[in-house]
């Protein structure tokens, strides 16, 4: 083993010198409990103080020529590298060169991250979060440190402290948390036995005061009194937890199953933070494993309804928190279905957020994770229906993917599995419309973009029925009533596939209505506003296909009005960014266009063209930011022709066909009518000619499809 001079050196911004003077103090008094399988790992110090002596910059350095030699050797004579991690710390080029000096001569093992403010986003320095070569130049590799939040009061000050003890140590963080624990009683026990010395103490006083007979029934009423009265106090306590948490229990499940349909986030919140408030009070290390579950589904609770408002961030910090203690029950329990079904909801709410932000990778891995314990909940209680229903959230999760990255067979293949497992739950008795008619949309969409238009009907009707079966048995039903208004928007679509405008703008119109009233019951829900918008801007394209140019220019300035809206709530949403905001932007432009406003035209397209162009060139995991690139580079070749620029006009079609173009089966049919407008402003009819008719073999219909035909 190696001899250090230092336990460890703690780098910090001084802006946290505040954490970095109590962290120092706490590590160097820390007395782990003891244990023959508590010892510091690989550091001479072994004694009852294992955790000193600890290198901090204002108590250690003396005055020296040269300040950085010091420090240089501080590092190198420490164990470990305690990183004190904040926004304050990321801009600090200190901060960065010692966790440079530090992992190229040691690599990143002994590195310990924690968090004094801030989130796992932004508060990491650069070089915490990548490899360092010998050389200290920063290599490719990524990593994702794992760190101990100092963030929430008192409790979980003690457990970030414990984790970074317990990585000092060599030991896991549960048998510091359990000796503690054991410490702690072993404490308790000898105050009681204090307690009754003293009390045999006041009994020998009686007795040689007053009589032996008299001294000890004084003594002996006096224990049992002391005994009963303990004896209630705990009861009373044990009896006051129960009720608390029975009623904790029932507003994470009964209320809150009450109260979702009828969509009201303002009395969820006030559910969740009521139980959260509750475990703030209780010492997190004497919480039972059941009690933790009820805290991490508050948790939970809480998270999503941050994401339905729209705020990306405190929902991670949610799930994030309720995937630590899930995460040690399942450790603790990896057997029991109740810790794993708790740990499968924070994975999968990670997930989403993931999702969300176009963080593509992030949330595939964390939904594979949750379909996993999905399917090992099935094969641990296979008489349980509900744990099928987690397999169908699973595989369906993992198809959203796909039809964000336009793989349209793998998104196909995971959606028939959802189907598969839902007829499962249909034979067992255990129906469940809602995710059959989700699966039904999923699928009738992809079918569309696979041009298998029979399909995509046959689906889309199978949505629609299930829907409104639910509302026949609850009309009041809030998520019914919004889902109902998504399957005709998809219905429509299916319906314009066909050629059929009329039909499809007589089941689009009366859902702007249904859609304001929602919006009115409950206006924090963010997707039944990201859907007013996808609305708004199909009524759009149907005005434009009928020719009422007019209709179409005021329909599109509400569409962008109510897209900012979104993001103003959270610029993070790259969906909103891409196919709302920016999509709207695009659609302005091509009727300012219509109307011979070329200036206008030309200004709403620079208002986003760089930002989209760097999206696609930075490979983004949006898809359809490609297709919305390529559109607009074609509506710009349009403008510079109109504007006498015929040679850069050219350039413009020339980069949207780049962008446009590939092998018919692989290409969406929107994404084909667009490049056979390219290709006959390049002249290049051979090509448009093989498109069109492939398209006819598939009987695509779209109106815009016939628009591109007859130019």
């Amino acid at each position: 083993m190696a001899n250090y001079k230092y336990k460890a050196f703690i780098s910090y911004s001084h802006h946290d010198v505040t954490v970095a003077r109590w962290l120092h103090r706490a590590l160097e008094a820390y007395r782990p409990p003891r244990d023959r399988g508590v010892h510091a790992s690989s550091s001479a110090h072994t004694g009852a103080f294992p955790l000193r002596p600890i290198f901090r910059d204002e108590d250690e350095l003396v005055v020296s020529a040269n300040l950085s030699d010091s420090l240089v050797e501080a590092l190198q004579q420490s164990e470990f590298l305690i990183v004190i991690c904040s926004p304050s710390s990321v801009s600090s080029k200190w901060a960065s060169q010692e966790i440079i000096e530090f992992k190229k001569n040691r690599g990143a093992s002994n590195v310990i991250a924690v968090i004094a403010d801030g989130n796992p986003g932004n508060c990491f320095p650069e070089p915490l979060l990548r490899e360092v070569l010998p050389s200290g130049e920063l290599g490719a590799a990524s990593m994702e440190p794992l760190a101990a939040d100092l963030q929430g009061g008192r409790a979980a000050r003690r457990l970030a402290l414990l984790r970074v003890a317990a990585s000092m140590l060599g030991v896991g963080l549960d048998q510091l948390v359990q000796r503690e624990a054991q410490r702690r009683n072993r404490f308790l026990a000898a105050v009681a036995t204090a307690a009754v010395l003293g009390m045999l103490v006041m009994g020998w006083l009686t007795f040689t005061a007053v009589t032996e007979r008299r001294a000890a029934d004084a003594a002996r009423l006096i224990a049992e009194q002391s005994r009963e009265i303990a004896e209630q106090s705990r009861q009373t306590a044990e009896l006051r937890r129960r009720e608390a948490e029975g009623l904790i229990e029932f507003m994470l499940g009964d209320l809150r199953e009450k109260l979702q349909p009828v969509g009201r986030l303002d009395v969820l919140d006030a559910v969740g933070a009521k139980a959260l408030d509750y475990y703030a009070n209780q010492d997190q290390q004497t919480l039972s494993a059941d009690s933790l579950g009820q805290r991490a589904r508050a948790l939970h609770l809480l998270g999503e309804i941050s994401d339905k408002k729209g705020d990306m961030d405190a929902a991670l910090d949610q799930f994030t928190l309720a995937a630590e203690s899930t995460a040690l029950l399942v450790r603790a329990y990896p057997e029991d279905p109740q810790r794993i079904f708790d740990h499968a909801q924070s994975v999968f709410w990670v997930g989403m957020v993931a999702y969300q932000q176009g963080r593509h990778e992030v949330a595939r891995r964390s939904w594979a994770k949750y379909l996993n314990y999905a399917e090992q909940l099935v094969k641990l209680e296979p008489e349980k229906p509900e744990w099928l229903l987690e397999v169908v959230y699973g595989h369906s999760a993992l198809g959203a993917i796909e039809v964000q990255e336009q793989r349209w067979q793998h998104a196909e293949e995971k959606f028939l599995n959802s189907l598969e497992s839902l007829e499962e739950l249909a034979q067992l008795d255990r129906p469940n419309l809602g995710e059959l008619a989700s699966t039904h949309s999923w699928l009738s969409f992809i079918y569309i973009k696979q041009k298998r238009f029979q399909l995509a009907e046959t689906y889309s009707r199978g949505e629609v029925g299930a829907l409104r079966a639910l509302l026949d048995i609850d009309p009041g039903d809030y998520q019914m009533q919004y889902g109902l208004i998504v399957a005709q928007r998809g219905a429509a679509q299916v319906a314009l596939a066909a050629g059929h405008i009329d039909a499809a703008l007589a089941l689009l119109e009366p859902l702007l209505e249904d859609l304001e009233k929602l919006i009115e019951h409950e206006p924090d829900d963010t997707e039944a506003l990201q859907q007013q918008v996808k609305l708004l801007q199909d009524l759009v394209m149907i005005s434009l296909f009928r020719g009422e140019v007019a209709a179409a220019s005021e329909q599109a300035s509400v569409c962008l009005e109510r897209a900012q809206s979104l993001l103003q709530r959270d610029s993070s949403v790259l969906y909103w960014q891409v196919e709302l905001d920016w999509k709207c932007r695009y659609l302005m432009a091509s009727i300012a266009f219509e109307l011979k406003k070329i200036d206008l035209s030309q200004e709403l397209i620079d208002s986003f063209y760089d930002e989209l162009l760097t999206q696609v060139q930075g490979e983004t995991s949006q898809k359809e930011a490609q297709l919305l690139l390529g559109k607009s580079s074609f509506l710009m070749g349009d403008i510079f022709r109109a504007q006498g620029k015929p040679d850069i006009a050219t350039e413009q079609w020339q980069h949207a066909r780049a962008l446009l173009e590939g092998e018919e089966e692989a290409l969406e049919p929107e994404q084909i009518v667009s490049l056979i407008m390219v290709l006959r402003r390049l002249g290049d009819e051979p090509r448009a000619l093989e498109l069109i008719t492939y398209l006819r073999t598939v009987n695509y219909q779209h109106p815009a499809f016939s628009q591109a035909t007859s130019g």
